[in-house]
């Protein structure tokens, strides 16, 4: 035990003293320890919104407002439209509005040329109110002539 104190003093005095600290007060150096690290508040602020918000400017939370615009946008696409609606108003809907091409002004006309067939109508008369069995099919169809 004795030679492993002594084997300690050895090595502490073989080695320059500054490595050695119980052997500073002895030789009377001023101690070299490492120099203590500086600690500092630091302050750092980062962005608050790094990635650019966007704000959709139709947006709504409201499930009767996003109802009441579907059954608008239906109507609309039910609806007829001259070609100079059609033109200012598919600007504002976000659906497909399907149109005629806009036609020459000789072309365009508010008369109705449809036909009107007759009604193939036919009566059976003896059916009710008569005693005897006795039944007649009268044709109530106007001539296409007329």
């Amino acid at each position: 035990m004795v030679s492993a104190v002594i084997e300690q003093t050895m090595s502490c005095v073989m080695t320059p003293p500054s490595d050695c600290i119980s052997l500073l007060h002895i030789v009377r150096l001023p101690p070299r320890l490492p120099e203590p690290l500086m600690k500092r508040d630091i302050e750092m602020q980062t962005e608050l919104h790094p990635i650019p918000s966007y704000i959709d400017p139709n947006y709504t939370w409201n499930e009767w407002e996003l109802k009441r615009k579907a059954i608008q946008l239906a109507n609309i696409c039910r609806s007829k439209t001259h070609s100079t609606q059609t033109n200012n108003s598919h600007k504002r809907a976000s659906i497909g509005v399907q149109a005629q091409q806009p036609k020459d002004v000789g072309c365009q006309t508010k008369r109705d040329t449809s036909t009107n067939v007759p009604k193939l109508q036919n009566f059976i008369f003896g059916l009710r109110g008569r005693k005897e069995n006795i039944q007649h099919v009268i044709s109530l169809t106007r001539p296409t002539h007329e």
